[in-house]
């Protein structure tokens, strides 16, 4: 859980100090809405434990509860639905973990803040969200790719469209974060998108690292800020780990990232012996003029045209954008529409 810097840095005259920190999880909890795996009472069970950790978001695959959003102890709560009780996913977030502080007051998300721009009508594959707040815009997809069984061409085409759904939501200037069960490992050390030698290759590796390339995202889990073991998920035979989940974040902010880690201490509540939650956490500060209040502040931009050119050392967030008004895409009802769930 973020906390006030106990010294901030001198600051000029007429200045503001902003510390930022967001942390993001990412899981495949094979069920949550038909109790088929796990316990009764499974997502209140996940609830509880997502609020102690003090987590920001957390992105879940694989929940095949209904769709609709729910706000409950805090915990804001949007589902895509399920595909005839198969797939779904959703994005939970903290509302009452602040995602910074100001003048070393937290600075919290609300409600209004959330606006789901896409979920699929079918599969129930994506979910893509839009946070707007006073302090800070950005977009969190919440994605499962199809497993390395199914046809290439069916894999390839959820792929592309997937592409094609950010491309046509997003703009280029917008960070992205994705929380992805990808069903590939990352494959070979580039130094950008992967950052250590040793992890494996398969036929879905290509497909996750075209998609890595084109939104110039990586992989903080395949750092050296990744702490302890990397395997999200285990054969069922329980004889093999492997990379196939992971936090997404672009790679101009790479050099925020302050932590990554797998969550082993999170009990998905399943029956067997499957994924583990992945976990990051980014933290910066930004300084602002005292002469206008955050809210009125100037957008700054986030160009993945110029991010190859950038010195991510000097200052990862100098592009980041900040957005002012109400959120341009229709809010969800919070209070109207209620998941069907084992909770």
């Amino acid at each position: 859980m973020p906390t006030p810097p106990e010294d901030p840095p001198p600051q000029a005259s007429g200045a503001l100090h902003i510390h930022f920190a967001l942390s993001f999880a990412s899981a495949d909890v094979l069920s949550l809405g038909r109790p088929t795996q796990g316990h009764a009472g499974k997502t209140e069970y996940l609830r509880k434990q997502f609020a102690d950790l003090n987590l920001n978001f957390l992105g879940l695959q694989e929940t095949r509860a209904d769709n609709g959003a729910t706000h409950i102890d805090g915990i804001l709560r949007l589902s895509s639905g399920h595909d005839r009780g198969t797939f779904g996913v959703e994005l939970w977030c903290n509302l009452q973990c602040p995602i910074g502080y100001f003048a070393k007051k937290p600075i919290f998300l609300e409600k209004s803040h959330f606006n789901v721009a896409y979920q699929d009508a079918r599969l129930a594959r994506r979910i893509l969200v839009s946070i707007a707040s006073p302090h800070l815009t950005f977009w969190v997809l919440v994605a499962h790719a199809p497993q390395s069984g199914r046809p290439m061409q069916e894999r390839l085409d959820w792929w592309q469209t997937t592409q094609s759904l950010l491309e046509e939501t997003i703009k280029p200037e917008e960070p992205v974060f994705v929380c992805l069960d990808a069903n590939a490992p990352p494959g070979a050390c580039d130094g950008r998108r992967v950052f250590t030698k040793g992890f494996a290759s398969a036929s879905g590796t290509s497909l996750l690292r075209d998609f890595m390339d084109h939104f110039d995202l990586c992989a903080p889990a395949t750092s050296h800020k990744h702490v302890g073991d990397t395997a999200t998920w285990q054969s069922p035979d329980g004889l093999s780990g492997h990379v196939i989940d992971y936090v997404l974040v672009p790679s101009i902010l790479f050099e925020a990232v302050a932590h990554s880690q797998l969550l082993e201490q999170f009990d998905l509540g399943n029956t067997v012996l499957d994924h583990t939650p992945i976990a990051l956490e980014l933290t910066w500060d930004k300084t602002i003029s005292a002469a206008r209040p955050p809210s009125t502040q100037k957008s700054l931009r986030f160009d993945r045209q110029s991010i190859a050119s950038t010195n991510l050392s000097s200052d990862p967030f100098h592009s980041m954008q900040f957005r002012i008004g109400p959120p341009v895409l229709m809010s969800i009802s919070i209070s109207c529409e209620i998941i069907s769930s084992t909770a």
